[in-house]
């Protein structure tokens, strides 16, 4: 640009024309168009002000230097295909408008002789100039342009590298998680299990109270480890959803008649209301609608302290609609937005005492969403909060068999021959005390590379089958049961 503005005084020095002053100001003002470009990082707006700034230029020199005779007029021609190369078709079109518009002007403004004549007839070096110019104008924009790409590239490049870094990470904390809250199940279970078979001895009323301590406090961090492993689930993208056929009511029953005792001993109602047009069975994963129904009816428990709660269930077409009203302490509403947030809770003046780190709701969210529903909230400050799930499922026939309860009963005098093939000590203490207890003669496995031989020298009708120990896991170990054809009907269960 600068150059062109040389261009510009030289050619003016040749023809002797006051435009020697007039150059150095044009090319300063087309000097600010990449300064623009630089402020704003907006190709769009460097681009508008380069066009704008010429059609000022033109609108300012040309009527005042002899119009369409003038030197000047040259560069009208040459405006729409700048404008193309620097914008789009579509600009470049309205600047066609422009010429012309402003061409007829110039022709009115000659015909009543309102333009002056130009200092200067055009010569070949006026022309060289122009062409020298507009040379120098499509490389500066060209150049401009790769610029504002190659910026706009390498943005784009850098926000795929820190997308990239943060779902690493993000898979990387989902995997530490699902680790650490899985080792750590497996010593709870062990404890939850000791804490059932001492409960089941001789144990004086304090002792009892202990127990029950200890039998409470295990299944909440339980319960904990459970909302931690399914967070890591849904964050990974790992939870697989079982479609199958499910009675709505029993489901709804099953929930209400978990929380009963609870709201009970609290002095709450607590009601389930169905409606008469719910669909008998559906489709659906029942185990995680289920889930959803216990966190929300289990906070709305663990926040109303007087008054009661109902589970509504009613039917909207194909979409099954779950209600849970409590007339409890309520929510803020500017803390609304953020109840389905992780670790945070939203009934934050009472949330101490009540307990819980925040992921039930956020899990209930993701489940729902996993099913393709809706779920939302709607609450008043010590009034009450209400719940609402809208899940998509397929109504089914009635007649249709459902997979929620198993026809099998175990026969209690049946002293069955087991196999534990366990690596953890407590667990195996555990089952083996269990097993025991029930009548069962047990022998144990420490590791899956001790399994085949056991087995041989036990000759077992089950084998319980822990899936990861060491030196040999349980699936090899499994493989290799089933190689010997004196244990085809071994039943195998996985631990």
């Amino acid at each position: 640009l600068a150059l062109c503005g040389l261009a510009v005084v030289i050619g003016s020095l040749v023809r002797g024309t006051t435009d020697v002053g007039v150059a150095p100001v044009t090319a300063l003002l087309f000097a600010l168009v990449p300064v623009v470009f630089r402020l704003s990082r907006s190709y769009s707006a460097a681009a508008w002000s380069f066009v704008a700034l010429a059609m000022m230029l033109a609108v300012t020199f040309i009527p005042t230097h002899g119009g369409l005779l003038s030197v000047h007029a040259l560069w009208l021609p040459l405006l729409p295909a700048v404008v193309l190369v620097v914008l789009d078709y579509r600009a470049a079109v309205a600047s066609v408008f422009f010429v012309f518009g402003f061409g007829f002007v110039l022709v009115a403004g000659h015909t009543r002789g309102l333009v002056p004549a130009p200092l200067s007839e055009p010569t070949p070096v006026d022309v060289a100039v122009v062409v020298l110019c507009s040379s120098l104008v499509f490389l500066a924009v060209s150049h401009t342009r790769e610029v504002a790409v190659g910026d706009l590239l390498e943005d784009r490049v850098s926000e795929a590298r820190a997308r990239a870094r943060a779902e690493a990470a993000s898979r990387a904390k989902s995997s530490i998680l699902a680790s650490v809250s899985h080792e750590l199940r497996t010593p709870m279970t062990g404890i939850l299990g000791l804490a059932d078979l001492l409960s089941e001895t001789s144990l004086d009323r304090k002792q009892s109270d202990w127990v029950r301590t200890i039998h409470k406090t295990g299944h909440a961090l339980l319960a904990l480890l459970d909302d931690l492993l399914d967070t890591a689930r849904l964050d990974s993208g790992n939870l697989t959803l079982k479609q199958r056929p499910f009675r709505p009511l029993e489901l709804a029953e099953q929930v209400v008649a978990l929380f009963r005792p609870r709201a009970r001993g609290k002095r709450i109602a607590l009601h389930l209301e169905v409606a008469p047009d719910v669909a008998v069975k559906v489709l659906g994963d029942a185990a995680r609608i289920r889930q959803v129904l216990i966190n929300l009816v289990g906070n709305a428990v663990k926040f109303t302290h007087q008054g009661g709660i109902v589970l509504r269930v009613q039917q909207d077409d194909h979409v099954l609609v779950f209600e849970v009203t409590d007339s409890g302490v309520g929510i803020p509403r500017d803390r609304l937005e953020d109840v389905f947030t992780p670790f945070v809770r939203a009934e934050a003046d009472h949330a101490s005492a009540a307990g819980g780190v925040g992921l039930g709701l956020s899990i209930a969210r993701l489940l729902v969403e996993a099913m393709d529903g809706e779920i939302s909230v709607r609450s008043e400050e010590q009034v009450g909060t209400t719940f609402q799930v809208r899940l998509p499922l397929e109504v089914l026939d009635a007649d249709a068999p459902t997979t929620e309860t198993s026809s099998y009963r175990p026969r209690p005098d049946a002293s069955l021959r087991v196999l534990v093939a366990e690596d953890n000590p407590v667990n195996r203490m555990v089952i083996t005390a269990m097993l025991e207890s029930m009548g069962h003669e047990v022998r144990v496995a420490h590791n899956g590379d001790e399994v085949v031989p056991t087995a041989r020298a036990f000759h077992p009708d089950v084998c319980l089958m822990d899936m990861r120990m060491p030196v040999v896991d349980g699936l090899e170990a499994t493989r290799r049961l089933r190689a010997d054809a004196r244990f085809d009907r071994v039943r195998v269960i996985a631990l």
